[in-house]
């Protein structure tokens, strides 16, 4: 047994705490391996953590665990009536497989404004908004099963009720996405993205109250400009405008903005 292992079993040991039996000390250490020692489930940059105790003081059994269900109280192994893992034994649930990559963006944050919200809140909306994006990576890999319990852990344990009803939404979607790839469903894809889309929705509510955004990538418009702008440019509505006008209504013709010069004309004064 390697020395992180064994620190995890005496960790549980030391505080009285149950390992779930649906991994193992091997297979977390390889995990926290991959994750250069931090939770798998972006609650921490270490494993054990405090959080880990934190939650443990919970008085509702069924939320005594820590934010991967790694570490729980033996109330929430009552509970649940949870196998709990011993040694010698073999995880009782497989670790959660690839069913279907699919692309995510990247996200970096920026400052926005300062927002007339109370400093507890915002600090836990950040907090949120952090895990959904952690939770991304789940997505993009694949995982799942990985994804959803990572959620549903936040709809267990977020103070507020409307993270709370967020987390239930996002998970759903999250199990039904995953029925779907897994039989090879033709919707499978599309949900995928849709999925994405949810969660980059829940972060950017989470991220307004804590007065920060996602950094936007610029636009990519079609190609063709000069072959488009020329044309707009070249209409007799706009024959005596001045260039730099023209230009105006073209790139926002060009942007989808207007269906049609006259509307672009009636909403951009001409200069």
């Amino acid at each position: 047994m390697n020395t992180k292992a064994q620190e995890l079993i005496d960790f549980a040991k030391t505080n009285g705490l149950e390992i779930h039996g649906r991994t193992s000390p091997e297979e977390w250490a390889l995990e926290l391996e991959k994750n250069n020692g931090a939770c798998p489930c972006k609650h921490s940059d270490t494993c054990p953590c405090e959080d880990a105790l934190t939650a443990m003081q919970n008085p509702k059994p069924e939320d005594q665990a820590c934010g991967c269900t790694f570490f729980v109280s033996p109330g929430y192994i009552a509970h649940y009536k949870a196998p709990t893992w011993k040694p010698g034994n073999k995880p009782q649930t497989a670790a959660s497989k690839v069913i279907k990559k699919t692309t995510v963006p990247e996200i970096k944050l920026v400052k926005t404004q300062e927002v007339d919200i109370p400093p507890e809140t915002q600090e836990n909306s950040k907090k949120t908004a952090d895990m959904y994006i952690g939770s991304l990576d789940l997505i993009r890999e694949g995982r799942l099963e990985d994804f959803t319990t990572v959620i549903r852990m936040e709809e267990a344990t977020n103070p507020c009720s409307t993270c709370r009803d967020d987390a239930d939404l996002v998970a759903s979607h999250g199990d039904y996405v995953r029925a779907l790839c897994q039989h090879g469903d033709s919707g499978c894809d599309e949900e995928l993205q849709r999925l994405v889309a949810r969660t980059l929705q829940v972060i950017d509510e989470d991220l307004m109250n804590a007065g920060m955004a996602r950094e936007q990538e610029p636009k990519k418009y079609r190609t063709g400009w000069i072959e488009f702008s020329t044309g707009v440019m070249a209409d007799p509505l706009l024959e005596d405008k001045p260039q730099k006008y023209k230009m105006r209504i073209a790139g926002a013709l060009y942007r989808k903005e207007f269906s049609d010069i006259e509307s672009a004309m009636e909403a951009i004064p001409s200069e």
